[in-house]
């Protein structure tokens, strides 16, 4: 009978483990921990998730008239076929958007001045407000330039380069990679 007192408590230990394991680990908000274990919330530079797929006309009405827009013939490295691109510029070459058949397809961040800092891969996702599906896999990191892959429908490439001093020059999000 002892045997079974002893065994109910591990075990209700156990589950107590395990709840206090996924309380502390399991959250997937944008919120990170601090170095003095207090939790911070990550305010997003810019929400690219709702550029995925969207047309001219609804990247216009989410953010104005672009200063420029750049027209191209564009070739995809798959197929070597070549087909119209614009790109529309916003803030001084801030935010570009890629187009191709009147969709958005990438969105550019430039952060020329490196003022945007980042700590983690979990705050540099939630810089640009993605919570990365399961699907992200990490395909490249070298120190310089971190990229993750995903068959997610929103975001399908996840590129940052030049990281320097926690911080980057340049973050790619490719919302369609069939043309890349």
């Amino acid at each position: 009978m002892k045997f079974l007192k002893v065994g109910c408590i591990s075990l209700i230990g156990l589950f107590i483990l395990i709840f206090a394991f996924g309380f502390f680990f399991g959250d997937t908000s944008k919120q990170v921990f601090n170095k003095k274990n207090e939790k911070v919330e990550i305010q997003p530079i810019i929400d690219a998730t709702q550029f995925s797929k969207i047309s001219t006309e609804e990247l216009v009405a989410i953010m104005g008239e672009p200063q420029s827009i750049d027209e191209y013939m564009w070739l995809i490295p798959t197929t070597g076929e070549k087909i119209p691109g614009k790109t529309y510029i916003y803030e001084n070459n801030k935010y570009d958007f890629m187009i191709i058949k009147d969709v958005v397809t990438r969105f550019n961040m430039y952060n020329e001045d490196e003022s945007i800092k980042f700590n983690d891969n979990e705050e540099l996702f939630a810089l640009f407000n993605i919570n990365p599906p399961n699907s992200f896999k990490k395909v490249a990191d070298t120190n310089y330039a971190l990229r993750y892959s995903s068959e997610s429908e929103n975001i399908s490439d996840f590129w940052v380069l030049e990281i320097e001093n926690n911080s980057f020059g340049i973050a790619k999000i490719t919302y369609d990679s069939s043309y890349y």
